[in-house]
């Protein structure tokens, strides 16, 4: 039986090398290496919040493909600029020695998670020195697509509780990068709301559809419950169900909400607004909600562009992906927002203030 990532190749092939030529031109002989170009693939789920010019885009079989850099600044969203700049400080140039190509899903929906798969198989086809997989499903399904060129992950989460790799240490295979760690961090929040709001006894711990959230929201209920609390965990999945289940919990004794895991799509906006309605004590995910809730909590990913962008320069000169460690966040942002709580009418412990990297009046 022929593998299915060969398969999936043979379909995706022909289809992203053409979307490459129609914006690239042909492609020559690979050089000497003193005047080697590279080509870095970046595999992508999140096209619909990175897009500046979608005309750049060519579309075929459901795959999106951009070659070059973006010409304007990219959202906050898109981790893709950044990147491309830490490269750039490394000495790759676009356009001299080094070929960038963002590759995606042609259609994402607001609140599923997008099919990866023929990305990652037009990305392979392209002949990439280099990909790197932003987020756990490009992540698991450049994986799936190649076991021989290097992969560098940029955020992926909970890497070995989630099977990417065999250890943080030594990842092993083709695969190396930066990884998030979604349990570690929700639980921090739970820490942080209840030295924040000592009264509270039962918090809603709202997560969200990735797989790293499914994994770590169980052993999270249950961490909560060993510090004396009573979770509720509900998962935004749409805002109707979300709020329907969120009021019952209310109405069963709920006093307080944890953001316990990313949301996607329009969820942040969802949850702030059903805090507010109901003048919740709160603990939220900082970037998600620029600093519209009382008190945040995050591991800061500031300095994940540089560190990729440096694994992709060791891989290009000779390093072994799988001899590469995984590294995660060394910076954690506790920022304090005294003028929501004022809003909302609730007062967050001095112990927790004194402690916040930011403070906003």
């Amino acid at each position: 039986m022929v593998p299915r990532r060969e398969v999936l190749r043979a379909m995706f092939g022909v289809a992203a090398a053409a979307a490459l030529g129609a914006v690239c031109g042909p492609t020559t002989a690979v050089p000497p290496a003193s005047q080697r170009r590279y080509r870095i693939g970046y595999l992508t789920g999140r096209v619909a919040e990175c897009v500046t010019e979608p005309r750049d885009w060519q579309v075929a079989n459901g795959v999106a493909i951009r070659a070059g850099r973006p010409s304007i600044p990219l959202p906050d969203a898109c981790a893709e600029g950044p990147v491309v700049r830490a490269l750039e400080e490394r000495g790759y140039r676009l356009g001299e020695n080094l070929e960038w190509i963002t590759v995606s899903p042609a259609k994402i929906g607001p609140a599923t998670q997008p099919d990866l798969v023929p990305p990652a198989a037009a990305v392979v086809a392209l002949e990439v020195d280099v990909i790197i997989a932003q987020a756990s499903n490009a992540a698991f399904a450049a994986k799936e697509a190649t076991a021989t060129i290097p992969i560098v992950v940029n955020s992926a989460a909970d890497v070995v509780e989630a099977g990417l790799v065999a250890s943080l240490a030594r990842p092993g295979g083709n695969i190396t990068g930066v990884s998030t760690r979604v349990l570690e961090t929700g639980l921090k929040r739970v820490e942080v709301l209840r030295e924040a709001f000592p009264r509270v006894k039962s918090p809603i711990l709202v997560y969200g559809i990735q797989p790293s959230n499914l994994l770590a929201i169980g052993p999270g209920v249950e961490s909560a419950r060993k510090l004396g609390l009573s979770p509720v965990a509900i998962q935004l999945t749409d805002e109707p169900g979300f709020l329907l289940k969120a009021r019952r919990a209310l109405d069963d004794g709920a006093d307080s909400l944890v953001v316990f895991a990313p949301l996607a799509g329009p969820g942040p906006a969802t949850v702030l607004a059903f805090v507010r309605e109901h003048r919740l004590p709160a603990v939220f995910i900082g970037l998600e909600y620029h600093d519209q809730g009382a008190v945040s909590f995050y591991a800061s990913t500031d300095d994940f562009p540089s560190k990729v962008a440096e694994y992709v320069d060791r891989i290009l000169n000779g390093a072994n992906p799988g001899d590469l460690p995984i590294v995660g966040p060394t910076t954690w942002e506790l920022v304090v927002n005294l003028k929501v709580a004022d809003a909302l009418g609730t007062k967050i412990a001095s112990s927790v203030v004194a402690r916040a990297t930011r403070i906003v009046k």
